[in-house]
């Protein structure tokens, strides 16, 4: 966790002295409509420790867009890391709907002590009382790598005979996701959420 606290603390430092001011998409500086964010998030657990923190720095707004920097870094107990690194895009549109854009660089060192990158694309849509959302992973060079061998061996099972060579591979997958949300009616603050 000295990882996760040095982090915290550059963090906190960088948007303590960021100027009140921001370019404007047109190029003009103009005090900032919306500033820098950072969260920190700790979680501890009977299986696994973890601490993660975000930064969002925008970039270039006017009132009603904005293009942001999003620097995402997660650590574990388990001598896991992840840390993201991504631009995007977002626009108020009527009748009050957020909708924008990303593209991330993934990095993800597995406890195993492999190293696995992605790109991530997507698209979200935020309402008053509704989100949605759709990403899309794809890995970035070399997505199998050995986790371990454990020299292999060999089993009976039954009447037959079965060798194994012992290795286990991990391996960076590319795939999709979508996400829906919808604030529960009296209860505005608690969401339902559907995904796949």
């Amino acid at each position: 966790m000295p990882r996760l606290l040095v982090l915290s603390a550059v963090l906190l430092i960088f948007l303590s002295a960021s100027s009140a001011t921001a370019q404007t998409l047109t190029g003009q500086k103009t005090p900032s409509l919306w500033k820098p964010v950072a969260d920190l998030s700790l979680q501890t657990g009977s299986e696994r420790s973890l601490g993660l923190v975000t930064l969002m720095i925008p970039v270039a707004q006017d009132r009603s867009s904005m293009v942001f920097a999003d620097l995402r870094t997660l650590i574990t107990d388990r001598d896991e890391w992840e840390g993201n690194a991504g631009i995007g895009a977002r626009k108020i549109l009527p009748p009050g709907i957020i909708a924008g854009g990303y593209v991330f660089f993934d990095n993800r060192l597995t406890g195993n002590g492999n190293t696995f990158r992605q790109l991530t694309a997507g698209l979200d849509a935020i309402g008053e009382h509704w989100d949605g959302r759709v990403n899309i992973y794809n890995p970035v060079g070399d997505d199998t790598k050995l986790a371990f061998d454990d020299g292999g061996g060999v089993t009976i099972a039954g009447t037959r005979l079965f060798a194994r060579d012992g290795r286990v591979f991990e391996t960076a997958m590319s795939g999709w996701d979508i996400e829906a949300d919808h604030a529960l009616p009296y209860i505005e603050r608690i969401r339902a959420y559907a995904g796949h």
